[in-house]
């Protein structure tokens, strides 16, 4: 009964944050799957690879998106968003990489096709044809990403602490941790710019 109050209390949570598509009900391994044997509940195993999921929807199309933006941008601050965007998709690129592997270490297999990451995503995209301009400034945009990745990372942390699982609670901060660089930066530029 516990982990079921739980998972709702989690659930409730990924919804009241902004999100393209509210949490998904963990589907069932498939048949002969086994749990690694580390301490945790076949179930919260689920639970976790599906937040996990979606976590890693979110770095990847944030990724795509900054790249998008390193490649488009033009104008007076050309060089200096042309590095920072470099900087920023280089460290998502290592994070997208991490949450496959704690997926994978958690028994479940990372999601892999642009389909399913669009399915997952929080992430509005944008074209690659957008150019910036004075109300859509490309780090503004970013900047709202990476607060909406803090947040749903700070729902994990949280839902990780109740469920137990430690490693996985570890994990969520430290990206947490990198992603609220990140939006420091984007933020001193959209401050800076104003």
């Amino acid at each position: 009964m516990k982990k079921t109050q739980e998972t709702e209390t989690f659930t409730r949570k990924m919804k009241a944050a902004p999100a393209k598509s509210a949490m998904r009900v963990p589907a069932a391994m498939p048949e002969g799957y086994r749990a690694p044997q580390i301490g945790l509940e076949p179930d919260t195993h689920l639970h976790v690879v599906e937040v996990l999921q979606q976590i890693l929807a979110d770095e990847i199309a944030l990724y795509l998106k900054t790249r998008n933006f390193h490649w488009n941008v033009e104008g007076q601050m050309f060089f200096q968003l042309h590095k920072l965007f470099e900087m920023q998709y280089e460290q998502l690129d290592t994070i997208m990489d991490d949450t496959a592997e704690r997926i994978r270490a958690l028994g479940g297999y990372a999601a892999g096709s642009m389909n399913e990451f669009l399915k997952l995503t929080r992430i509005p995209e944008v074209s690659g044809a957008y150019h910036s301009d004075p109300e859509n400034r490309m780090e503004l945009l970013l900047l709202q990403d990476h607060e909406l990745v803090i947040r749903a990372l700070r729902t994990v942390v949280d839902a990780c602490a109740e469920w137990g699982d430690a490693g996985t609670q570890d994990f969520a901060t430290g990206i947490m941790e990198q992603h609220e660089k990140m939006a420091w930066m984007l933020r001193a530029l959209v401050s800076r710019n104003c």
